[in-house]
């Protein structure tokens, strides 16, 4: 099971039990997502066996319902509410005639696509500008938010004009005092 972590309105990322990041879902024109979007999400990614990390991918996947007949698609369409947009539900639990439908006729396990839950994660979006007197060097280079700065590596920010090491072992201080670090190297 996964726990979805709101970002923006734009964007959510997906994250383990123990809090590791698995992946972000954006919005490809800056238009907010909603809990239909992530439904689909969900569906779609239990059709492909994988999560879908794109939003183009997800109308893809999801014409696979049409190898079920009209009453099984019917069941899925209305247990995932796949027409209701005000829904403020994501799928957490699946009933067993549901779960028998995906796993035979898709061979995936729908357990790993379950979402637990949503965090916000207020920390993440906090201005950079909050965080150290270097917010214009990150600031001129598209690091907004503490989240944009976590997904650099070290080696990233040596490449910003006017960060050296001296630099990065104080910005990786500072992220530990609140919990976080740089992204780890490939």
């Amino acid at each position: 099971m996964v726990k979805a972590m709101y970002i923006n309105s734009c964007r959510y990322d997906f994250v383990d039990s123990q809090g590791k990041f698995i992946f972000s879902f954006k919005s490809p024109v800056s238009q907010p997502l909603t809990f239909l979007d992530i439904r689909k999400l969900q569906l779609a990614s239990m059709l492909k066996g994988s999560w879908c990390l794109s939003i183009e991918e997800i109308p893809i996947y999801l014409s696979k319902l049409h190898q079920l007949d009209s009453d099984e698609i019917g069941q899925i369409v209305t247990f995932f509410e796949l027409f209701d947009t005000n829904s403020k539900k994501f799928i957490y639990n699946l009933p067993i005639d549901i779960w028998k439908l995906l796993h035979s006729n898709f061979c995936c396990n729908p357990i790993n696509f379950l979402i637990d839950n949503l965090v916000e994660n207020v920390l993440l979006t906090h201005s950079i500008r909050k965080f150290c007197n270097l917010w214009r060097t990150f600031e001129w280079q598209g690091v907004y938010t503490l989240y944009d700065l976590i997904q650099l590596t070290e080696s990233d920010l040596l490449k910003f004009r006017g960060i050296g090491p001296k630099r990065v072992k104080i910005i990786k201080e500072l992220l530990a005092q609140k919990g976080l670090c740089l992204k780890e190297e490939a």
